[in-house]
């Protein structure tokens, strides 16, 4: 049923006509970065951020080229607000209007949705790393109001012993 629901938002997302088409960036525009931020040498797309974790340290591309968070998939599927208000109302078809979503239930929406786009729905015990210039375009377009983001926890699986009798 979930897969069902992720690939009809998908599906009705790019049949929709873009209707801002004019203020997007062209496709091979790289979204906005810092020119005094320097590259980590693992980026291949000229967006990512360095970070702290290793496990952080993923791009979007194997080998040089566009960033697929300047993609017109990227804005339709993971940053576009209609589309993660709905998704949220769906969530919760009980919660106050999505028009007042705060930033962080959109920008953790904008995070599942990057992900359902890119891998579908993972098993409940794995939770795939978004690359960072992904990660870094959605906290630009939904910032936190302080700044801080708490970055990749992965889901601590519990462990268990069998004890041999």
């Amino acid at each position: 049923m979930l897969k069902k629901k992720v690939r009809l938002t998908a599906a009705l997302c790019l049949l929709q006509p873009d209707v801002n088409a004019d203020a997007q960036p062209p496709q091979d525009q790289k979204p906005t970065s810092d020119p005094k931020r320097r590259q980590p040498g693992w980026c291949k797309c000229g967006c990512c951020t360095s970070s702290a974790l290793p496990q952080e340290e993923l791009c979007c591309r194997r080998s040089d080229g566009a960033c697929i968070a300047s993609s017109p998939p990227f804005r339709r599927l993971v940053l576009d607000r209609w589309l993660l208000q709905a998704v949220l109302l769906y969530q919760d078809p009980l919660s106050p209007p999505a028009g007042g979503a705060q930033p962080a239930a959109l920008r953790h929406c904008a995070y599942r949705q990057f992900i359902s786009w890119r891998f579908g729905v993972p098993p409940d015990d794995s939770h795939p790393v978004i690359p960072s210039c992904c990660v870094q375009r959605i906290r630009e377009e939904y910032p936190s109001p302080d700044g801080r983001y708490s970055g990749f926890r992965p889901v601590r699986t519990p462990l268990i012993l069998k004890v041999s009798s």
